[in-house]
């Protein structure tokens, strides 16, 4: 069953509680619109920031020999070793806001569940509904 006909059969049996999931579709769609639109800028910089360490590399095993003549060596690990530390950083600040997606998603639903049985406990109680 599609998404619509699993509404129009809610709708169908017991107005009142569909009306659960009018609510919570739109909050779950405009959760996880909001999650991506925040992470995927941020998984740019990481990709970036990753290019630029990438490079780093590239540069330091192509000219060992350049970078050994002119006692570049600890300038060399400076740099990859702040470029790294960034990426680090970053990598993590975009892990955990990607690793509120789920959470917010069974939160929600898990509300929306409580919600849907207090509602249809009512009126089973009231004889509204069997």
């Amino acid at each position: 069953m599609s998404a619509s006909q699993i509404m129009i059969m809610a709708f169908t049996i017991n107005f009142k509680c569909a009306l659960v999931f009018v609510v919570a579709i739109p909050l779950l769609f405009v959760g996880v619109i909001f999650i991506m639109l925040v992470s995927i800028p941020l998984f740019k910089k990481v990709q970036a920031a990753l290019d630029r360490v990438t490079g780093l590399t590239r540069e330091n095993l192509t000219g060992v020999r350049v970078i050994r003549a002119f006692c570049r060596e600890e300038e060399s690990v400076n740099e990859f070793e702040i470029s790294n530390t960034a990426l680090t950083k970053l990598n993590e600040f975009v892990g955990r806001i990607s690793a509120l997606l789920n959470p917010f998603i069974y939160v929600l639903i898990n509300i929306a569940t409580v919600i849907l049985i207090a509602k249809a406990g009512v009126q089973v109680n009231l004889g509204a509904m069997q």
